[in-house]
């Protein structure tokens, strides 16, 4: 009987532990998720803005950079690109995130966004 005091506080304690740990994992899952959400939905707005008649590719990458800029301020290192294909505006954006912990870098696979090109008359 005396063996067994205080087994009922290690074990709330690592229950507790486990329920911490995994719910801290759903979260960062899901901001990763938001993340590379955000990161899609740039190189898509990026790319129909290059496309229009009187912009450029680089305007779209511009454009892509600024948005990345204002909705993840210094977040990450970004890096765009674009090219043109089959009258297909792509715009390409791969993002490293900043060390965390033991962890050097972390790169999110790189995102494109397409876009047709508009007629210039």
């Amino acid at each position: 009987m005396k063996a067994e005091k205080g087994s009922a506080v290690i074990g709330s304690i690592l229950g507790l532990t486990a329920i911490t740990l995994v719910s801290i994992s759903v979260i960062l899952a899901l901001m990763a998720g938001w993340n590379a959400m955000l990161i899609r939905d740039a190189a898509v707005s990026g790319a129909r803005h290059g496309a229009l008649a009187d912009k450029t590719p680089a305007d779209g990458e511009r454009y892509t950079l600024k948005l990345l800029e204002q909705r993840m301020p210094s977040l990450a290192n970004f890096q765009t690109g674009s090219s043109i294909e089959n009258q297909q505006l792509s715009i390409s954006v791969s993002a490293s995130l900043p060390q965390a912990g033991y962890i050097n870098s972390l790169s999110i696979p790189t995102v494109t966004g397409s876009a047709e090109l508009e007629r210039r008359f």
